[in-house]
């Protein structure tokens, strides 16, 4: 019997070492909090966090969320809970050195010690989001020139739905943005050549090829014009 006990907590304990390296491995801080207060931490949210488990443990867990972003996570904490589903949610961290990171969490309900519980999951997102912010910010100065450039300029989605126009775009064809913005190519492109627009751009979809030179009429509120 003696052995039997032996070689059973063995395996728990190996069934724990491997858990906690598999966390550790997916970049994932573990907690469990109940009436607000954490009752559990592992190493990799300590060690996420900069507090230590005597700091964390009887603590209010969201007096650790950025103040902005303390409603949205009690909000989407309560809307995990209550469907049932552990739905991601993002926001602000305050580290115990006083450094803002972006963390991606999920929740759900547990029982801990007899007594209903959250239990969460707990990633630094930070570098994704600052990829994130120098991609938007690429974007809006890309933006920016095509909307100063003389040049019409137009994308579509894969239904030929208008998704941006510039202005010269918009004065060329006598729309207003807000008109042309969903607005399908079919539109205003000319009987003649929808097949052609079509053609041509599936062309370019498939291949990603670049066409150079081509030439339809499109059709203006009032009367046609060749657009180069």
């Amino acid at each position: 019997m003696a052995r039997t006990g032996k070689q059973k907590k063995t395996k728990i304990d190996e069934s724990a070492e491997l858990a906690q390296a598999l966390m550790r491995c997916a970049g994932t801080g573990i907690y469990i909090v109940q009436d607000g207060k954490f009752q559990y931490v592992n190493a990799l949210f300590q060690e996420l966090t900069g507090y230590s488990e005597t700091e964390l443990l009887g603590k209010y867990s969201l007096d650790l969320v950025h103040p902005d972003d303390r409603e949205k996570v009690r909000e989407k904490a309560v809307e995990s809970l209550k469907v049932g589903s552990s739905l991601p949610y993002e926001y602000r961290f305050v580290k115990r050195d006083g450094e803002i990171i972006w963390v991606l969490e999920k929740v759900t309900s547990t029982e801990y010690k007899g007594k209903r519980a959250t239990v969460g999951s707990f990633m630094d997102i930070t570098e994704r989001k600052k990829l994130e912010e120098t991609i938007k910010k690429s974007e809006e100065r890309y933006r920016t020139i095509l909307e100063e450039i003389q040049d019409n300029y137009f994308e579509t989605d894969l239904a030929g739905n208008i998704i941006f126009a510039n202005d010269a775009m918009c004065r060329t064809l006598g729309y207003s943005k807000e008109e042309l913005i969903g607005m399908n190519y079919r539109v205003f492109a000319d009987k003649e050549d929808v097949e052609v627009v079509y053609r041509d751009f599936n062309r370019v979809y498939h291949t990603g090829e670049t066409i150079k030179g081509l030439s339809y009429k499109f059709v203006q509120k009032k009367w046609h014009c060749r657009i180069r």
